[in-house]
């Protein structure tokens, strides 16, 4: 098991680091699986998000993508946490984009249709998505939460997609797809 730091910019500091000078540092034990980018969400007063994508792996139909995340307070008096929702993390925007064949993916939904004229079905398919975690949970500052989606097998079997995780996380870009 490697070890790796959580990187990106900190808020009220200009340091990144790479992602060897990350994985030199040992600041937490997190598993690493497939390759590793950041990217980091400026939330003003609440702090950082900083975001690692473990793995985009594609069995059968569908398309598991998996990740972790972390929050670090710009308030040391906020450290007891906030919901998702809170911290203005649009969660439920989380997506992997087929730039090749310009095909967007959505995780699957137990009820509603994001495809729906409808807004009450587009709300009840964004509330129940086949993702973790949801905008209800609640994230302590140095604390991370390892999230996943499930979303359709994109056609085509691209080799790289474009994976967002939601405002205002940027977008994991080229990440590779493994295909079982």
């Amino acid at each position: 098991m490697r070890r790796i730091a959580w990187y990106g910019a900190v808020v009220g500091a200009v340091a990144m680091l790479s992602v060897s000078e990350a994985a030199s540092q040992e600041s937490t034990d997190l598993p690493v699986i497939g390759q590793v980018k950041s990217a980091t969400g400026y939330l003003g007063d609440v702090g950082t998000l900083t975001a690692i994508l473990r793995s985009v792996e594609v069995v059968g139909r569908t398309m598991t993508i998996k990740f972790a995340v972390r929050w670090d307070s710009a308030d040391p008096s906020k450290i007891a946490g906030y919901r998702i929702y809170d911290l203005n993390w649009n969660v439920e925007d989380l997506s992997a984009t087929d730039t090749t064949n310009l095909m967007a993916y959505r995780p699957l939904c137990t009820k509603g249709s994001y495809k729906s004229n409808v807004s009450d079905d587009v709300y009840l398919c964004s509330r129940s998505q086949l993702s973790w975690p949801n905008r209800d949970f609640k994230l302590k500052s140095g604390g991370f939460v390892e999230g996943s989606a499930v979303l359709p097998a994109p056609e085509g079997r691209p080799a790289t997609v474009t994976v967002s995780l939601g405002a205002p996380l940027s977008s994991f870009t080229a990440v590779p797809v493994s295909y079982r």
